[in-house]
């Protein structure tokens, strides 16, 4: 079953940071392909646990049908080890989560040195995506994104 979109957000004690991007951004790609998926969503969210930590990822896949997968949350803390993928963009879809994630977990199962995380670049050897992080830097005291236009 091919997944089509997805997105994961981290739950603690019953909170999110920014839902409603997360929402916005799945309901968003859902409906790009047709599916209206607000109501599962709102429906979802609201059987979300309301104590630990949670990583639940919302789901379109390929036939149509929408899941959720309630997972425990990755431990954080600690140390992560980077692979830098040594070639051009592979993603077929760089603006949706989903189609490309199986992709992007071979390519860092693939990575030398037992890869947690690889990291995507352009032609010109900028940053352009993580396959499961968010990338961000600090420069002095601002905290810093990739700009929004790019893929």
């Amino acid at each position: 079953m091919g997944l089509q979109v997805a997105d994961s957000f981290l739950v603690t004690d019953g909170a999110v940071r920014g839902l409603d991007l997360h929402r916005d951004r799945f309901v968003g790609s859902c409906a790009a392909v047709g599916v209206d998926a607000a109501p599962f969503w709102e429906q979802q969210v609201r059987r979300l646990p309301g104590f630990g930590r949670w990583f639940p990822r919302f789901e379109l896949h390929d036939t149509g049908e929408l899941t959720v997968q309630r997972r425990p949350a990755p431990t954080t803390g600690g140390r992560v080890r980077v692979a830098v993928h040594e070639g051009p963009d592979p993603r077929t879809a760089p603006r949706v989560k989903g189609p490309d994630l199986e992709l992007l977990g071979k390519l860092k199962d693939a990575a030398p040195h037992r890869a947690d995380e690889i990291i995507l670049l352009d032609s010109d050897g900028s940053v352009l995506e993580a396959a499961y992080s968010a990338i961000a830097w600090w420069e002095d005291e601002t905290l810093c994104f990739p700009p929004p236009d790019r893929p």
